[in-house]
Parts: C-alpha cells; sequence; structure tokens
C-alpha cells in the first residue's frame, strides 16, 4: 500500500504539487523524494540529499533509521566499487551487473 500512495504524491509532485513526506521507510524515500531532513530531539541532524544519506550508515542509525537492505549490501562491496548509496534493487543489480562485466573483462 505504500508504493501505491507515493505513486500518487509522484503524480501529484510531477504536476507541480510541493510534497512534504514524512516516514521512516528509507528506501520508498530515497526513491521518490529528492532531499532528506532528518530530526532528532526537534533539531536538524541531517538536511540534503540521499546519497551522502544513506551513504553514512551511523548516522542513519544514531537517529533510529535502518538503511535499506540493498544500501548495506551496497555498504559492504563498497570496496569493489559499488556505491555505498544505492537504494533499489533495479540500482544494485545494475552496478552488480558492471562490476561482473569488470571482473571478466567484457
Amino acid at each position: 500500500m505504500a508504493q501505491e500512495i507515493f505513486d500518487v504524491l509522484r503524480r501529484l509532485n510531477r504536476a507541480g504539487t510541493t510534497i512534504l513526506a514524512i516516514t521512516h521507510k528509507i528506501d520508498l524515500a530515497a526513491a521518490y523524494a529528492t532531499r532528506a531532513v532528518v530530526l532528532s530531539h526537534g533539531q536538524i541532524a541531517y538536511d540534503g540529499p540521499f546519497p551522502p544519506l544513506l551513504s553514512d550508515l551511523d548516522l542513519m542509525r544514531r537517529h533510529s533509521l535502518e538503511p535499506p537492505a540493498t544500501t548495506q549490501l551496497a555498504g559492504l562491496l563498497r570496496d569493489h566499487g559499488v556505491p555505498p548509496w544505492l537504494s533499489s534493487y533495479e540500482e544494485l543489480a545494475q552496478a552488480l551487473d558492471t562490476l561482473g562485466e569488470a571482473s571478466h573483462g567484457d
């Protein structure tokens, strides 16, 4: 159901409506939003684009945000050239395909 709600919000945004969404579903937020604001005890702990936020797993965990499983796996593969901020299965699959092609010399 969350996916359907975010699809409606995306259509409204593309039609010119400003959307403010509050969620702990980081994977959906990263897929649909261009900016993240993390609040902690009424203070802004982070304000900016998603890639730096997703790359900082310590910051996310300190503020009770669970990184998507894809981001956790991308972080583990960072030393092999996989960007650590990936949040969707499609992004991760593409990065793994690229990594596989590079290792086989294709």
